[in-house]
């Protein structure tokens, strides 16, 4: 599928730092296009999947049989079928932003990545997933200067799909130190408590408590102020509750 990471002089930029933007060929089996309901264009179906380490020290786990048990599903894009296909990973910083591994104050620490794209048919059939195409990245998501946005946000994907239900998935990476990204879905306008609790059952964090539209979210919780240890991330709307344990370790 050609799924590349785009040279930095063609990278976007959001609040002020360089974004990773893998890219890659379209599928061209014809049971590919879909038809959005409620929109003209054609559209293709994907799946990002995104690995990574704590450092620099070793590279990411991968295999040529059964990679996605190395790697998680991160994304889905859908990609009018005019259009080049490809995504901006709004989560981290490109490594074209410092790239001589010198970050500035309350930056965290620089990790390799890589990618790996998987077609979706319109009977969701997946293929299976493509050769991984790699990068260097800076999670950077402490505070000022290096905040790179707001505590959450909707993903902005072209005609992305609502999500079905309520879901709050693993923190990436994790374990972590001092930052994770948290990803859930909000299928209804209701309000969205997410709390991280120690392993005593004290608050220690409030990283969501709002109305929410439909919609896809990421939450950063930065732990440079905790020792090492377990931790418990909760997320409640209506009678919806889950848990998810966060391992930081320094």
């Amino acid at each position: 599928m050609g799924l590349r990471v785009l040279s930095c002089d063609s990278l976007p930029t959001i609040n002020g730092y360089r974004r990773i933007k893998p890219r890659w060929f379209h599928n061209m089996e014809p049971d590919m296009i879909q038809q959005w309901q409620g929109v003209n264009d054609q559209i293709k179906k994907y799946k990002i999947y995104r690995t990574t380490t704590s450092g620099m020290d070793f590279v990411p786990n991968d295999r040529m049989q059964f990679p996605e048990n190395d790697y998680q599903l991160y994304k889905t894009v859908y990609a009018e079928v005019n259009a080049v296909p490809e995504f901006i990973d709004s989560a981290l910083v490109s490594v074209c932003d410092y790239p001589y591994g010198v970050c500035p104050p309350y930056c965290c620490n620089l990790f390799p990545v890589r990618y790996r794209v998987r077609a979706v048919d319109k009977y969701e059939t997946p293929s299976v997933l493509s050769d991984f195409a790699k990068t260097e990245a800076w999670n950077v998501t402490g505070p000022e200067p290096c905040a790179y946005g707001p505590d959450n946000f909707v993903l902005e994907n072209n005609h992305q799909e609502a999500p079905k239900e309520f879901s709050l998935s693993n923190a990436f990476p994790n374990p972590f130190n001092p930052s994770t990204l948290i990803s859930y879905t909000v299928p209804v306008n209701s309000n969205v408590r997410i709390t991280v609790y120690d392993i005593n059952g004290k608050e220690i964090a409030n990283l969501a408590n709002s109305m929410h539209e439909p919609g896809f979210y990421e939450v950063t919780f930065n732990a440079a102020s905790l020792s090492s240890g377990t931790y418990f991330c909760i997320m409640k709307s209506g009678e919806f509750a889950v848990t998810r344990k966060l391992v930081v370790v320094k």
